[in-house]
């Protein structure tokens, strides 16, 4: 009876662990698959790889993962959450929240005072499809196509003392 106790506290103690990522991602139909290395060097192969929905990243060999081996079994290894040490923002206040790209740094910050920044490592934000603003925008130049708001100039007219009138919608 002794022994069967130990055997379920000791599968109950291994059903949660940490483990570092040793090779890239292997892409299944379903779910990414992970090899990594626990405390004492145990090496797991074939370790699922569960994200939140709507939500995919590929870890980086050295990324830490919390593993839950399924019954203790050790052939049965999911990764439930992930991280990477050496891309994680220390800069962040609290209440912030930041998905950061683990190779550019570029970020999309939602802050804690309501402000969402967009900071790309390259300096550019590409929009694709139609770009709705209700509100003020405040830019340093604005172009369409090759003309710049602050330095285009209209050709062919005359200069003279009034003023046009508002826009016609």
């Amino acid at each position: 009876m002794n022994d069967m106790f130990h055997r379920l506290s000791r599968r109950m103690m291994m059903m949660v662990g940490v483990g570092r990522q040793t090779a890239a991602p292997l892409e299944d139909d379903a779910y990414p698959l992970l090899q990594m290395c626990l405390p004492g060097d145990d090496m797991l192969e074939n370790v699922l790889l569960l994200q939140v929905a709507g939500v995919a990243s590929r870890p980086r060999v050295g990324a830490d993962h919390v593993v839950a081996l399924l019954q203790g079994d050790r052939t049965r290894a999911v990764s439930i959450a992930s991280s990477d040490q050496r891309t994680r923002p220390r800069d962040l206040d609290d209440g912030d929240v930041c998905l950061v790209h683990m190779v550019t740094g570029s970020r999309v910050w939602l802050r804690s005072s309501g402000d969402i920044d967009l900071i790309p490592s390259s300096g550019t934000v590409n929009v694709t499809g139609d770009l709705k603003v209700t509100g003020t925008v405040t830019a340093i130049e604005v172009k369409a196509g090759s003309i710049a708001l602050t330095t285009h100039e209209h050709s062919g007219v005359e200069q003279g003392q009034s003023n046009t009138g508002a826009p016609v919608a």
